[in-house]
């Protein structure tokens, strides 16, 4: 039985494995890889068997986990988190005739969706947003849990500035520009988007802040596509009058930078003063949502989605799971829950959600 864990922020040659993957087996766990450049537009990777039997184990033998990462640096993280997660499946895992465990990377939920649905994939961990957007397109998984990534059971998203900003309220965005990280994050673009139209904001996507031009009733926003440090050096350099981030990066992680405090996966730029909580105004806050939603392939065997399902809420019980769930976000646990839970806030959003659905459709 194939168990992969797929995270593919890096593109896939048709004709070989995923680029960017880590893999673990019994024998010898294979160091993480990253793909020089990501690509804009999804590839699939093969069909499952299409490498020569020396050059990976049978799909049935192996499982795979998945989810997106959007540049190399974000692969880099997720490869870091899993590096302890994966040789603990393949050890539990063992009766069911598991012997590895690989971890890839999707672009967006497009790429994701369809390596579900062709059963490339048996567990999903991503965000509600991307996670909800390839649930509804693949129409082929399960929700099972959330992870309490960064111990948080639910975050959301916060708009701000910079305290010496003139902008106080978001009236005073009109005819200015937001950074937003990408366009599959939950807290750091859908929930903005769908908290401003809601008020009444006209919002139009720009390709660059250099290149942006923003009527006076409108707001404008671009994609940094790097890390969350980007979007918030962004607001300070004064390429954008406002940011939008998570809650927890904000309030948790901003100015902790290398500590247990700041977690894992913050990379601000070198040389620069570190950004503290005090140097931001928060004008705006969304709803919160699920943490981060795990997901299983309908097809799954069922005795091997309970066994995953078991294992994963069991590893607070332990050191040992202790352990891994500390190197895996970190999280603090993980809890069940069921589909209407973990996408309240995404799925009920009507035209919002649905036109989001429609873009990655097009994909």
């Amino acid at each position: 039985m194939l168990i992969a864990l797929c995270l593919s922020a890096l593109g896939c040659n048709p004709s070989q494995p995923p680029a960017a993957e880590r893999s673990t087996s019994r024998a010898v766990p294979a160091d993480p890889t990253v793909a020089a450049n990501p690509a804009p537009q999804p590839t699939l990777p093969p069909p499952p068997g299409a490498a020569s039997a020396s050059a990976q184990p049978a799909r049935e033998a192996t499982l795979v986990l998945a989810t997106i990462a959007d540049n190399p640096q974000e692969g880099k993280d997720k490869d870091a988190e899993a590096a302890q997660l994966l040789p603990f499946l393949v050890q539990k895992l063992g009766a069911y005739g598991i012997t590895h465990a690989k971890l890839v990377y999707c672009h967006n939920p497009a790429e994701l969706a369809q390596w579900i649905k062709e059963g490339i994939v048996d567990i999903v961990d991503e965000s509600p947003f991307a996670s909800y957007i390839a649930h509804r397109l693949s129409g082929a998984s399960e929700v099972i849990l959330n992870r309490w990534k960064n111990y948080n059971e639910k975050f959301g998203g916060v708009l701000f500035t910079r305290a010496d900003s003139p902008i106080k309220k978001l009236d005073d965005l009109k005819g200015k520009l937001i950074a937003f990280r990408g366009d599959t994050s939950t807290t750091q673009y859908f929930l903005q988007k769908v908290q401003l139209i809601k008020q009444g904001y006209k919002l139009v996507e720009v390709a660059s802040p250099t290149a942006a031009k923003v009527g006076p009733n409108e707001i404008g926003y671009y994609f940094a596509w790097s890390s969350r440090d980007k979007v918030t050096e962004d607001v300070f350099d004064g390429l954008a009058a406002a940011g939008g981030n998570s809650d927890e990066f904000i309030e948790k992680l901003l100015g902790h930078y290398g500590t247990e405090q700041g977690g894992k996966s913050r990379h601000p730029r070198a040389g620069a003063p570190q950004i503290k909580l005090a140097d931001l105004r928060v004008i705006a806050r969304s709803p919160l949502v699920t943490r981060r939603v795990v997901t299983v392939r309908t097809s799954l065997d069922p005795k091997l989605k309970t066994a995953i399902k078991d294992l994963l809420l069991g590893l607070e019980a332990s050191e040992e799971g202790r352990a891994i769930l500390k190197s895996f976000g970190p999280a603090k646990k993980f809890t069940a829950v069921d589909e209407a839970t973990a996408y309240a806030g995404i799925a009920d959003q009507g035209e919002l959600i649905e036109s989001e659905v429609a873009r990655f459709t097009k994909q």
